[in-house]
């Protein structure tokens, strides 16, 4: 049985853990895991001293609970595993490890076709951000293949694990990462016209939200970008609910949509409007501020609380916490 948006408990814990990390080296049952206030990330380099900090926090919060209540009531937190660009036939081997550590939760990285890459996708993250760059939603990428995948979900539902697939729907790859391919638009199967993507124009004005959900993400070593569809049309909406509808029918238990922020709420509603209600979802946003991440939450029950985690590094930047 799926779990309903509305029956998330309010902590939702998220361990971002590397290829060659011990997935037992961040437990989901430590101190840590009684934050409430969203979702938050722990990159592989920062994460032992995040760890140190988030107990220091929640050791000061929970004497405060215990002062402020004579009969606290316990937190309950689901806490996922971030298999970020980890192969499948991987994932699925570590599952053990997983369960044993106390996720109920695996995030996978997109696995539909992106443009193919020079490293080993298994044993290296070093191109991790091509899995970014849709080129179809065929689910045969570098990740692994449909069968792949099935097998991992398959595998984790037995585990009592249910599985996240990140999806990519405000943009195309660049083309030009592409060997022997037509150009733009032709490149990508899907979306072979022109009118299917807007105007060639990177983001010049990040405090501009018009611009943020209209041009193009652009880079100073990509100047040309990421073609920015137009998910104002139906037929954008159409393959996009296509793909998720096929995730769901292998198994998926929901998802985590990437850049948010660069689609208007408008589309968003009617981009997630055939996610069923006994399935997960929530939004990247990376926003300037405590508004504009609640801006999306009409459309997302969870939002990443980016806010909490920058409020804590300013505060404690300076400390050093081994002192401690």
């Amino acid at each position: 049985m799926g779990l309903a948006p509305q029956d998330v408990p309010p902590a939702l814990l998220f361990f971002n853990v590397g290829k060659a990390d011990n997935i037992s080296d961040v437990q989901p049952h430590s101190p840590s895991s009684i934050v409430e206030t969203g979702i938050v990330f722990m990159d592989t380099k920062n994460r032992l001293t995040f760890s140190s900090l988030i107990t220091l926090v929640c050791t000061c919060l929970l004497a405060v609970i215990i002062g402020l209540t004579s009969n606290p009531t316990p937190t309950k937190a689901d806490v996922i595993y971030h298999a970020f660009d980890e192969c499948f036939v991987n994932v699925t081997a570590k599952l053990p490890e997983v369960q044993a550590a106390g996720y109920n939760y695996i995030q996978i990285s997109p696995p539909n076709q992106t443009p193919s890459r020079d490293d080993d996708a298994c044993t290296s993250d070093k191109y991790w951000y091509i899995q970014y760059q849709p080129f179809d939603y065929v689910l045969e990428g570098n990740l692994g293949s449909e069968q792949d995948l099935k097998n991992l979900i398959d595998a984790a539902h037995e585990r009592g694990i249910k599985v996240i697939a990140d999806v990519v729907f405000n943009h195309m790859a660049n083309y030009r990462f592409y060997k022997d391919v037509a150009p733009f638009p032709q490149a990508y199967p899907l979306y072979p016209k022109k009118e299917y993507f807007r105007e060639a124009k990177c983001i010049a004005n990040y405090q501009n939200p018009y611009e943020v959900e209209n041009n193009w993400l652009c880079s100073p070593n990509d100047r040309e970008g990421l073609p920015d569809l137009r998910t104002d049309l139906p037929y954008v909406q159409q393959k996009q609910h296509e793909y998720m509808q096929k995730l769901i029918a292998l198994g998926v238990d929901g998802f985590r949509f990437d850049a948010v922020k660069h689609i208007s709420v408008e589309d968003l509603e009617k981009i997630v409007e055939v996610i069923p209600e006994d399935k997960f979802y929530y939004g990247e946003v990376i926003g300037r501020n405590f508004d504009e991440s609640m801006k999306y939450i009409p459309v997302f029950p969870k939002v990443t609380d980016f806010q909490l985690v920058n409020t804590l590094k300013n505060a404690f930047g300076y400390w050093d916490l081994h002192n401690f």
